[in-house]
């Protein structure tokens, strides 16, 4: 179990970490929401046009870096039932990154068997998403309850990912 711990945590901080990544996870009815969002989605950050973010830009744009995500992200289970999402926190990733860093937490009202994650910034890229049930551990620490499902989010549309509820072999 602990080798299994350590090999998803490494997974885990490496994810995300990438422009134009998605990490969703699924907790019981808690979605925690990691997400990358590209230079080219947050071009009105990019004050000085030189294709990358610094700090001062980040702190400059934080507002509307969230309203845009606000507005653009969507998780919803396929009967059509959306998750609720609290204020996103944004991030630098480094001085100069092509993108930053996006967390939130979204609460279903029930446990979720798929979730349809919509993700539509205005002129990014596909998108690439990672979705695991997990469960707590302890504060602040998970393990994968189910394998991993990988995604490809085009650019203007959605897409179910169909989270699997068996537990991963030891």
């Amino acid at each position: 179990m602990t080798s299994l711990l350590l090999a998803w945590l490494q997974v885990a901080s490496a994810h995300g970490m990438d422009a134009h990544r998605l990490t969703l996870e699924v907790e019981d009815a808690i979605v925690r929401v990691t997400a990358t969002p590209g230079v080219e989605s947050l071009r009105s950050a990019d004050t000085n046009g030189d294709g990358v973010l610094d700090r001062g830009e980040v702190a400059a744009a934080r507002d509307a870096i969230r309203a845009l995500f606000t507005r653009d992200f969507h998780l919803t289970d396929l009967a059509g039932d959306g998750a609720t999402c609290g204020a996103a926190s944004v991030s630098t990733v480094g001085e100069g990154a092509d993108h930053v860093r996006l967390s939130v937490r979204c609460a279903f009202a029930t446990r979720p068997d798929s979730v349809v994650v919509d993700y539509t910034l205005p002129g990014s890229t596909d998108l690439t998403v990672e979705a695991v049930r997990v469960w707590r551990i302890a504060d602040n620490q998970w393990v994968p309850e189910g394998v991993v499902d990988r995604a490809v989010v085009p650019r203007a549309g959605g897409v179910a990912l169909v989270l699997q509820d068996e537990p991963c072999p030891n």
